[in-house]
């Protein structure tokens, strides 16, 4: 019997990995399902047909006629027996049926009469089935049952084909990190080579010396977006990044070749594509792409393109955004050695007598003539202390001229020392209206229009103001610039004031990278000016007047089951790091939480002693310039008055034993070990916003108000109120629960810490659905700490999971 009982485990395993690398549970609706299973219920005129996949615990539909899409635990699923016997199962009336008589989705809720389904997987595992299913019976015919036959095998070869893009997906990622590890070992030989040969020999060798100048051009917004991508889940925003970060790594495998043969640019001999492509997409893209740098060098970016040139264009794009990252990148480096004004940095695209033009700006520290001669030529800087002070091999621009010289254009150069320097990319102005097509989903970009808006500006002149207005005119708003002043709103460019037939609105400007617009509790929504996006801005003007659409949206990014409080006050971030305070500004946004970021203590103290009311909580690095956070912590706590306590979390890269605790005595009440998982910035906010959302249980300590340890009713709200099916549901619970335990004490004995969270991970979510909050919570917990292979922390949430599963026993049984 333990034999039988061991393969069917192993079958399970091996079924649940074959599910894990397919993704399917964060997999978006899908058409070509989505129409496989309307043309099943079509073809056996059956009201209801779904593809379904059937996990170690639990069976869910990837594609149903019905929405939303079901989850059920496997024992109750009718897919599993078909899975499990790995053939069909027809049954004309289940109520008939010897087994299935008794069955709760017989005798309740739906009332299942007719059941037939058909295994399905992707040539290596059965996965789960296509199963059709009535509330009356019925017979299946034959000709019927060969349409079902016909069309599962259409689903099994979707699993195949989907099974095998995932692989070649890992197969690229694989490649592309042993290739990044062969290009760095290639620089670091010939930049030996560059230092023992003699002059001439120099300047040649300087030139592969530049693959690593060239690969991190895309490579940075591959690493970027990448990251946020990795902590997104991916659906249902992450299309944006994941575009983004596809388009910066075909970047880099469609140069790294071309890169290595100078000789072929020189000779004329480069080939340059013809093709349609987004101008918009690839400016605004190539912008985000820098963002970090930018915010590394404290600069600011400015990005605009004029509305009035057409969207979709014929060139080579890749090459286009080679050359705008190059110069691009170089704005930001020259800029971001001043020190007495901020760098400012901005990208523009428009048409200049009849042609393309592409801007580069900056407020570096400029050239004189002679270097302006010189600029050009391969292998050579504008200053030899250019290289000492910024590095390069000065062979970036000769590219870039060449590049644009064979699309038929030409760039030009202004600067002056000290006062900067402006590039100009002219290319030809080819629409491609009249050819191929561009992506369906480039429409989506296309803004809702403004006519009858009025958008009146109140604060000081950034650079970027005119670009903006122009953004609304062309939308169709009247747009008026009130006299410069200071801002209404500490630490904000200003903001719009949006009127519209009686409806008011504001939208805040601030410095700052994050994408979308977030509202606060006054009313007003908050918008990142740097590298500013078209859509973003004319979106955030229109939901500042539709308070339908003020819900946080339109950033592209969303974060499912965050559970958070819905508009509560800005979380204050106190972080020297420009790239920290970047990761953890997106984060919140994705959070849907606004947050105010400043670079120390001391501008901390300031802005809470100045509008502490405004806060909800505070997050602080513990190591910075000037006031550290444990003194920003006292000096807080030494200030606060009665009632109005702030609740402060620190952040911490130091991971060593003792450093939580030493935080929590200085009088914070909690902290967070970077990097930080979005999961635990998510449960860490939770903890501590105010009540206004469903709230969660800490680690090993009591319930949280809002949330109780057990909810009785949570069952009835899932299934109805059914006794027979309730305590049904009890048993499997109780019987999947104790399984669990015991594979996640066999898994902590044998070191296995994979296996001990995807156990965690299968029984969290049942625990949430039939009211063991704690429980579930728990869980969550023992599988970030499974994931993080922290083993005293692993025994004692098997000691706290024990301890909080004995009342719900206790409850299942009196119930």
């Amino acid at each position: 019997m333990s034999s039988v009982i061991d393969l069917a485990s192993a079958a399970d395993l091996r079924r649940q990995q074959a599910l894990d690398r397919l993704s399917l549970d964060a997999m978006p609706e899908d058409p070509v399902l989505d129409g496989l299973v309307r043309v099943a219920a079509r073809a056996l005129n059956c009201p209801v047909a779904m593809v379904n996949v059937v996990g170690t615990d639990s069976a869910w539909s990837v594609a149903s006629t019905e929405t939303p899409r079901a989850w059920m635990p496997r024992e109750t699923a009718f897919c599993s027996t078909v899975v499990d016997r790995r053939r069909a199962l027809v049954v004309d009336d289940l109520r008939e049926h010897q087994r299935f008589a008794r069955h709760p989705l017989v005798t309740g809720y739906p009332h299942i009469r007719f059941y037939a389904g058909l295994p399905i997987g992707d040539q290596d595992e059965v996965l789960g089935t296509l199963c059709v299913i009535d509330t009356e019976p019925r017979q299946l015919e034959p000709a019927a049952r060969q349409t079902l036959e016909d069309l599962a095998r259409a689903a099994s070869h979707w699993l195949a084909a989907r099974r095998e893009r995932q692989e070649r997906l890992e197969l690229e990622a694989l490649q592309r990190d042993r290739l990044q590890s062969l290009v760095a070992l290639r620089t670091a030989e010939l930049e030996q080579a560059r230092s023992a040969a003699e002059a001439a020999s120099e300047a040649k060798s300087a030139f592969l010396a530049t693959m690593s100048h060239e690969i991190r051009t895309p490579m940075n917004g591959v690493v970027g977006l990448i990251e946020l991508m990795d902590r997104s889940g991916l659906p249902p925003h992450q299309q944006e990044l994941l575009h983004s970060a596809r388009e910066s790594a075909h970047t880099l495998l469609g140069l790294i070749d071309d890169i290595l043969d100078f000789s072929k640019i020189e000779s004329g001999r480069l080939d340059l594509e013809d093709k349609p492509f987004e101008l918009r997409r690839l400016i605004e893209s190539t912008a985000d792409a820098w963002l970090g740098t930018a915010a590394q060098q404290q600069v600011a970016l400015h990005v605009f393109v004029q509305p009035e040139v057409p969207r979709a264009l014929m060139g080579d794009a890749v090459r286009l955004r080679q050359v705008v990252a190059n110069l691009l990148g170089n704005a930001i480096k020259f800029s971001g050695s001043k020190t007495s004004v901020g760098g400012q940095v901005a990208l523009r695209a428009f048409e200049h007598e009849g042609r393309l033009a592409i801007e580069v700006r900056d407020n570096g520290v400029g050239m004189t003539p002679d270097a302006l001669a010189r600029l050009f030529r391969p292998f050579e800087q504008a200053d030899a202390r250019t290289t000492r002070r910024f590095g390069g091999t000065g062979l970036g621009l000769a590219i870039s001229q060449r590049l644009v010289k064979g699309m038929g254009g030409h760039i030009a150069v202004e600067s002056r020392p000290g006062a900067g320097a402006r590039f100009t990319v002219h290319l030809p102005l080819r629409s491609a209206r009249a050819a191929q097509p561009l992506a369906a989903d480039a429409e989506a970009e296309a803004a809702a229009p403004l006519a009858g808006v009025r958008c009146t500006w109140h604060g000081r002149r950034p650079d970027g103001l005119g670009d903006w207005g122009h953004y609304l005119e062309h939308a169709g708003a009247t747009v008026v610039l009130s006299d410069p002043a200071e801002p209404a709103e500490p630490g904000t460019l200003g903001h719009w004031l949006v009127e519209r037939e009686g409806l008011r609105g504001r939208v805040a400007l601030r410095p700052g990278p994050q994408r979308g617009a977030r509202p606060d509790s006054g009313g007003w929504l908050w918008l990142d000016a740097d590298a500013l996006h078209r859509r973003a801005l004319l979106q955030a003007v229109q939901r500042a007047i539709e308070p339908e659409l003020r819900m946080p949206a339109d950033t592209g990014e969303s974060e499912p089951s965050c559970d958070l409080p819905g508009g509560c006050l800005p979380v204050l971030v106190a972080e020297d790091n420009p790239v920290n305070r970047l990761v953890i500004g997106r984060q919140l946004q994705r959070l849907g939480v606004p947050a105010v970021m400043v670079h120390d203590g001391d501008q901390a103290l300031a802005r809470w002693r100045a509008e502490g009311g405004r806060f909800s909580v505070l997050l602080t690095d513990l190591h910075m310039p000037g006031l550290d956070g444990d003194a920003l912590c006292a000096a807080i706590r030494a200030e606060e008055t009665a009632g109005r306590r702030l609740p402060i979390v620190a952040l911490t890269a130091n991971a060593v034993r003792g450093e939580a605790e030493r935080a929590i005595a200085c009088g914070m009440d909690d902290y967070l070990t970077k990097p930080v998982p979005l999961e635990r910035l998510a449960a860490a906010l939770r903890r501590w916003l105010p009540p206004g959302g469903p709230e969660t249980v800490e680690e090993g300590g009591p319930s949280i108000a809002g949330r109780p340890d057990f909810d009785p009713e949570a069952l009835t709200r899932a299934i109805g109120p059914d006794p027979d099916a309730q305590n049904e549901m009890r048993q499997i619970y109780l019987s999947t629960l104790s399984r669990a335990e015991g594979e996640l004490r066999e898994a902590l004995r044998a070191g296995d810490w994979h296996r001990a969270g995807l156990t965690a991970h299968r029984i969290k979510s049942s625990s949430h659905a039939v009211g063991a909050y704690r429980l579930g919570h728990l869980f969550d917990a023992f599988e970030s700490a499974a994931r993080a292979g922290q083993t005293d922390r692993l025994t004692a949430l098997v000691h706290r999971i024990a301890e909080a599963a004995a009342p719900v026993r206790q409850a299942f049984a009196a119930a």
